[in-house]
């Protein structure tokens, strides 16, 4: 068994005044791709996702804050006060903006409506006020802190960065060219450069005269200066493959090397520099190195790590780490009581036993060539998987294992175990002689000892079954796909495997089922949710997304599911499948696997290590603003109202105790569960999103130790 992980700095506290996520990040392993400081206590961290930490300990604590529209990557920030930043990414075309330290995030402009426009390359800003964004081939400057853009000029689309050092003076560079151009009006025009150097990167200038470039001539890294705003270039060190490069002061400067995380410092203006620091980390590679001051220094990595120094450079410390490669996907995840569940990635195990607050991380991978396939403990000690050919098996919670069953000519895709004993595995057998393959499927009735093996089902097309799930002993449904990949279908047993019937047509191997009984069940396929009610003879089918491909589906009872996908889609029905709302949960990675215990306690993972908790339900975002204890329990209006999409209310808890708040629409039905838990006393804030509603009037209703009320409000859009 490996060493027991801690996650560092992932698992968030509620914290007064600060507006808490619904779901907790538990793990992530996404790229931190920049850090920017406003002071020498407060700074942000952004990445891959839209995901957006702060710190406002030096570095050395972050905690994640809440992004309403979640991008693909952020990877630039400005920070100008403990309350103001701005961050914007290249893959994303809106900048983002926080006025209040964080607590909230809002959309500062969407350049993705305008003509030739979209993805933001770079931005920079001289004060609060005055910034430019690059926005593919498009310049465009604010001079009222973003409430107003003007275009300025259409640059070659290569570009991806600017620098502006004042008002009238900028510069742009194409990465890895010999291109940079320069401005002296603002942005209007742009004159190019003479720079005796190709390959040009890690372009930075301290005021409109000095700056520096990494670029290669004749093939060899060099570091170059310009004192007289880039029309003159001096040479003044030479280096090999540095990634990123940062002046802090006019004499001292950090840089990295993308090869062995080698950290170089110059303590006189870069004309000599000294390794100070190596990272020997295994999957080590650099990508960027920022110093808020000669002492404060941070760099990321591609193997998923923040890392901190607090002098100089000298030694560093994993501020925000991950669990890399272990994590790196987390497809599927079990928990057989309120605390001890496993999450099963490509190549690990990961188990806890306290709700995630701690995982020991267990490798099932050794001396196998194949990625393991579709992990299924049925209890805390026993538990399946297939590779290959192979099914394997563990009876003392994955510390062991062992095989139970091998197939000739067969690619084995999925099983499903629905006690210790009675088991399926699924993929597809190859006919070698005639080179098809055909649907496969063995059951077991005494944990994989025997096997019962079937080879095609009566009609069925030839293919492979992708995923099984049973019921019962007798009651299944698989999903298969024929030779070619399409059509794919839901084929449904009753008599344990021995034949299947054709019931549904998807067209798409990617998504998951559930039956919840012999009538109920759902598929969640592409961008469809399909529904029966009569055991598969008829289906309802509604499209929420056109843009995601749904991953998984999960129902905790009769009325109350959730299904995931991609971009960070999740959706929550609480009336038996009648309606779906869509829940922002502030990331953009793809959730593959959704499971919660009951109706508050829940968990999603996906990409990136990505490992996120919940324990109410999926869908609130409650703040406490004062601790003061107030005299009685109070609901408040809420603000604004009307509203489009997005509103805020407070509520007062005299003492502790158990409060409920549920919004209906005007027939009286339960739309959202806001708030359903036991809460100390104290004044707190929720916010309701009602993106996935339709406009009219609702009702939100509060109910605590014997105190109920009920406040209307209206949703225009």
């Amino acid at each position: 068994m490996r060493k027991l992980i801690f996650v560092l700095a992932l698992v968030f506290a509620v914290n007064a005044g600060m507006a808490q996520q619904n779901w907790n990040m538990l793990n992530y392993n996404g790229y931190i791709t920049k850090a920017a400081f406003c002071n020498a206590y407060t700074g942000w961290a952004v990445g891959y996702g839209g995901i957006i930490f702060k710190s406002t300990n030096s570095g050395v604590n972050w905690v994640q804050q809440f992004n309403p529209e979640p991008g693909r990557s952020l990877d630039q920030i400005t920070a100008f006060t403990p309350d103001v930043c701005i961050v914007s990414g290249n893959t994303s075309n809106k900048l983002l903006k926080t006025t209040n330290g964080g607590t909230d995030w809002f959309v500062l402009y969407d350049f993705g409506g305008h003509i030739y426009s979209g993805s933001i390359e770079s931005h920079s800003f001289i004060n609060q006020n005055t910034g430019w964004v690059l926005s593919d081939s498009m310049i465009y400057k604010t001079t009222n802190g973003g409430g107003n853009w003007s275009l300025q000029s259409t640059l070659n689309s290569l570009f991806r960065d600017i620098v502006f050092t004042d008002d009238n003076t900028g510069y742009a560079k194409v990465d890895y060219s010999s291109n940079i151009l320069k401005t002296t009006n603002g942005g209007l025009s742009w004159n190019t450069l003479p720079i005796p150097a190709s390959n040009l990167n890690c372009m930075q200038f301290k005021n409109s005269l000095t700056g520096y470039m990494t670029g290669s001539i004749s093939g060899i890294g060099k570091l170059l200066k310009t004192t007289n705003g880039g029309y003159n270039w001096e040479v003044i060190y030479q280096q090999t493959s540095w990634v990123d490069l940062m002046y802090v002061t006019n004499t001292t400067a950090f840089a990295i090397d993308y090869n062995y995380g080698k950290v170089f410092k110059s303590s006189n203006g870069g004309y000599n520099w000294n390794q100070v620091y190596t990272d020997s980390t295994q999957f080590t590679s650099p990508n960027w190195i920022y110093a808020y001051d000669t002492l404060n220094v941070f760099f990321g990595t591609y193997d998923l790590r923040l890392a901190k120094s607090s002098n100089g450079g000298l030694n560093f410390i994993n501020v925000i780490s991950s669990n890399y490669p272990e994590y790196e996907y987390i497809n599927d995840c079990k928990f057989f009581n309120n605390t001890t569940g496993y999450y099963y990635s490509n190549n690990y195990l990961i188990k806890t036993t306290n709700q995630g607050e701690s995982f020991t991380s267990i490798s099932y991978r050794t001396n196998i060539s194949n990625s393991p396939r579709n992990v299924n403990f049925t209890d805390q000690n026993t538990g399946y998987y297939v590779y290959g050919d192979t099914v394997i098996k563990t009876t003392n919670g994955g510390n062991n294992w062992f095989t139970t069953g091998q197939f000739n000519d067969v690619l084995l895709k999925s099983l499903e175990f629905i006690n210790n004993n009675t088991g399926w595995v699924v993929g597809c057998w190859f006919n070698h002689v005639v080179y098809y393959f055909d649907l496969f499927l063995a059951k077991t009735t005494n944990g994989g000892q025997n096997w019962e093996t079937h080879i095609g089902f009566n009609g069925l097309t030839l293919g492979m079954i992708e995923g099984i799930h049973f019921l019962d002993a007798n009651t299944g449904w698989c999903r298969a796909r024929n030779e070619n990949g399409s059509p794919t279908y839901i084929a449904k047993t009753t008599n344990g495997g021995t034949n299947f019937t054709s019931i549904l047509y998807i067209n798409n191997t990617d998504g998951n089922e559930v039956l919840l009984n012999a009538n109920t069940g759902y598929v969640a396929s592409a961008n469809k949710i399909y529904k029966t009610t009569n055991g598969g003879s008829n289906w309802t089918q509604n499209v929420y997304d056109v843009y995601t491909k749904f991953f998984d589906i999960f129902f905790v009872n009769n009325s109350t599911g959730w299904v995931c996908g991609d971009n960070g889609v999740l959706y929550k029905t609480t009336n038996e499948g009648i309606d779906w709302v869509k829940i922002n949960t502030g990331l953009n990675t793809p959730f593959k696997c959704v499971k919660f215990i009951n109706e508050n306690t829940g968990f999603i993972t996906g990409d990136g290590g990505t490992i996120m908790k919940t324990t109410n339900g999926g869908s609130v975002f409650i703040s406490q603003t004062q601790t003061e204890i107030p005299s009685s329990f109070r609901l408040e209006q809420n603000y604004p109202n009307p509203f489009n999409s997005s509103s805020k209310f407070k509520f007062k808890i005299s003492k502790l105790g158990d409060v409920k708040i549920i919004v209906y629409d005007v027939q009286g039905r339960e739309v959202q569960t806001l708030v359903n838990e036991r809460m100390n006393a104290g004044t707190y804030e929720v916010r309701f999103d009602g993106s996935g509603l339709t406009s009219g009037v609702y009702f939100y209703r509060m109910q605590a130790e014997g105190y109920s009320e009920t406040k209307r409000m209206v949703l225009l859009k």
